[in-house]
């Protein structure tokens, strides 16, 4: 499985989608409704979809809380019966994310272990100069 390469780069078969939003509540309900309608579009299973969704959503959700982002970027990206997503914010957080285990009562803090229990894989690029991170997940597909 060999990934990153930019969407100029792309083999035939693959398929790549990109989307921006403004960093405000908003978006996290967009953020999932745009990746239904990609993820539909390209006729991927309704368990690949949801999963997908449910991971964005987690990942915009940190980018809003955790840094000083005005865009989050999101690109899609599936190659041979994977999907990498990645959620690109710009910057401000003071530490990298980190699943954490959250009290019964606390209404934070459970996002990255959803996403650790989704994901394939998953990690973290940072830009190395305060100018943000690319947080990606790799799901395996299904198709519908």
């Amino acid at each position: 499985m060999t990934f990153g390469h930019s969407p100029a780069q792309t083999q035939a078969g693959d398929r790549t989608g990109v989307f921006e939003l403004p960093a405000r509540e908003a978006c996290v309900r967009e953020a999932r409704h745009r990746v239904h309608a990609q993820l539909g579009e390209w006729k991927l299973g309704p368990d690949t979809c949801d999963a997908a969704a449910l991971v964005v959503s987690e990942l915009v959700t940190n980018a809003l809380i955790h840094t000083s982002s005005d865009v989050i970027v999101c690109v899609l990206r599936e190659e041979h019966g994977w999907l990498r997503i990645e959620v690109t914010d710009q910057g401000g957080a003071e530490a990298g994310p980190v699943p954490q285990t959250a009290a019964a009562d606390q209404e934070h803090g459970r996002g990255l272990l959803l996403v650790t229990r989704l994901a394939d894989a998953w990690g973290v690029v940072t830009a190395g100069n305060g100018g943000g991170r690319s947080v990606w997940v790799v799901l395996r597909t299904v198709e519908a």
